[in-house]
Formats: structure tokens, sequence, C-alpha cells
């Protein structure tokens, strides 16, 4: 081989180190991990949308909470597995849900065992509502436009919640 070859093939190698390295570095961007950075408010509403979803099903499907309340509870807990299961479960998610959910078979006067139905959602509210220093008000707040209407038409049902 002669002087002139070992150049063609060291700037065609060269050229092409340089050509592909960009297309390389495009594809570490594709790598990189997302950040999802919900706030609180997001994560309530997030939940109490899971409840309403939960809700409208049983109704598209002609049924009622009291008519079928199991079903409902099923689907609460599946919105549940499946966003434990997505790593997307958040503390502010199950409060939005359980208090929206607790709320809906409320407002459908579902008579409550032991006052509250089911135990599980209510005591974890509770918990949530003392760790997270969340309140009724919050709820409010990212689920409803109109504050003071949900605040003073839902407090019956937060002072039974709480008892």
């Amino acid at each position: 081989m002669n002087k002139c070859h070992y150049t063609a093939v060291f700037v065609t190698g060269f050229a092409v180190l340089v050509l592909c390295t960009p297309a390389r570095a495009q594809d570490s961007r594709l790598n990189s991990p997302v950040s999802r950075q919900p706030t609180v408010g997001s994560e309530i509403t997030r939940g109490d949308a899971a409840a309403s979803e939960c809700t409208s099903r049983l109704w598209r499907s002609g049924r009622t909470l009291a008519i079928n309340l199991s079903n409902f509870e099923d689907c609460v807990n599946d919105a549940v597995r499946d966003n434990r299961q997505k790593s997307t479960l958040s503390e502010p998610f199950e409060f939005g849900l359980y208090l929206a959910a607790l709320f809906h078979c409320y407002a459908q006067k579902i008579p409550f065992s032991g006052g509250i139905y089911p135990p599980v959602w209510h005591d974890r509210v509770v918990k949530i509502i003392k760790s997270k220093k969340l309140s009724f008000g919050d709820w409010c707040k990212a689920t409803s436009e109109d504050f003071k209407k949900c605040s003073s038409g839902a407090m019956p049902f937060f002072e039974a919640i709480m008892r």
C-alpha cells in the first residue's frame, strides 16, 4: 500500500468518526430518564379524577353505587394497584382518590358500616391527613372551582369522616 492509500483510509475513518459522534450523542438523550415533578394539588386532583372515573363507569353501565358497591370498591382498589405498579402512587393521590370515593358513597346515602365505608379507605385518609398535614380544604382547592361551595357543601361529610 502506498502513502496515498493510508491517507485515504485515515481521512475516511476520521470522517466516519466525526459524522457518527453527534448521532451517538443524540441517542444518549433517548436513554436519559424522564423527570416528572407532580405537585401535591395535581396528585389530589388525579386521585379525585380516578374515583370519578369509577363512578362514571357504573353510571355508563346503568348501575349506581348503591346497587353495585363491590364493583366500585374494586375499581378504586384497582386504581391504587395500577398506580403502585406504574410507580406513580403517592399519598396525595391516595388522599384524593379515597376522599372522593368516600364522598361519592356519602352523597348517594350509602350506609357506612361502623360509620365509614370501607374502613380501610377512611383509615388511610386520616393517616395521610396527619402525616402530610393535608386538610379537606386542600381537597376542595385542588378539585373544585368553587372553594366556598365545596367546603360548605361537604362539611357534614368532612365531619363524619373525622369522627
